[in-house]
């Protein structure tokens, strides 16, 4: 997350506009407001939270390929398509990914 995001929650300067489509991040932790917070009828500590989220993300994150393509971005032309942007890219998708998956049992 810290490919993408600043500890304080903000996205870093250059992923800000993926802002509106992610949501906020908990300060600190990274873990989107919208992950849940309940599985299964059971309430989760923060630290239950926390593992649930890294370990989902890193396990669509592996799922995702490691090239960039223009369709990535919100807005095209806003990033490029070297190596070094490779790794940032798939945290967004993967991102994008598992808040399509939460959407369906969002509980707000």
């Amino acid at each position: 997350m810290l490919e993408v995001a600043e500890l304080d929650g903000e996205f870093k300067p250059e992923f800000e506009e993926w802002a509106g489509e992610l949501g906020p991040l908990a300060p600190d932790t990274l873990v989107p407001l919208w992950w849940p917070s309940r599985w299964e009828g059971h309430e989760m500590t923060a630290q239950e939270r926390i593992r649930d989220f890294a370990a989902n993300l890193e396990v669509v994150f592996m799922l995702q390929p490691e090239h960039h393509s223009p369709s990535d971005s919100p807005a095209s032309g806003s990033t490029s398509g070297t190596r070094a942007s490779s790794t940032p890219q798939r945290v967004l998708r993967s991102l994008i990914q598992l808040r399509s998956l939460v959407a369906p049992f969002d509980e707000s």
